[in-house]
Parts: structure tokens; C-alpha cells; sequence
């Protein structure tokens, strides 16, 4: 449910977005896939997604987390800074 809550507010975000901006959706795979201890993109070694949704920058590695992609100031803060 976070997911459906969070996704407009990303959306919108990403109309702040710097020029030039690149915005990658990672598709970690569905419900059962995303639960499994093994799924790799839980364990990738830079960039390891520890819940869904998250932002990162992958220049600094700042995220914000699955709670924090609900807010939209704090979204809109993150993509334009």
C-alpha cells in the first residue's frame, strides 16, 4: 500500500527534477520475490534497497525511505537539491 501512496508523490517530484536529471525505476520483482531473503537487489553491495519505495541519488547514496516518499515536500526537496 505504501507503494500506491508513495507513487504520485514521486511522480510529481520529478517535475523539480534538474535538467539533465536521470530517474531509474528498478523493478525488484513482485510481492513473493521482494519477500525472499535472496532477492538481490536487497543485496547488492553499493546499492542495496532495503524496502520499497525508496529514492536514492547514486552520486551520494542518500535515500529516502519508504515512509519519507510519502511527503512531498521532503520528495520534491530531495530531487531538486
Amino acid at each position: 500500500l505504501i507503494i500506491v501512496v508513495a507513487d504520485p508523490v514521486i511522480e510529481k517530484g520529478l517535475d523539480v527534477a534538474p535538467e539533465g536529471s536521470v530517474f531509474i525505476l528498478c523493478i525488484v520483482g513482485d510481492q513473493k520475490a521482494w519477500n525472499c531473503a535472496d532477492n538481490a537487489f536487497k543485496n547488492l553491495p553499493d546499492i542495496a534497497i532495503p524496502e520499497i519505495p525508496m529514492l536514492m541519488k547514486l552520486s551520494t547514496r542518500q535515500k529516502l525511505d519508504n515512509i519519507e516518499c510519502k511527503n512531498e515536500e521532503l520528495v520534491k526537496k530531495f530531487i531538486s537539491g
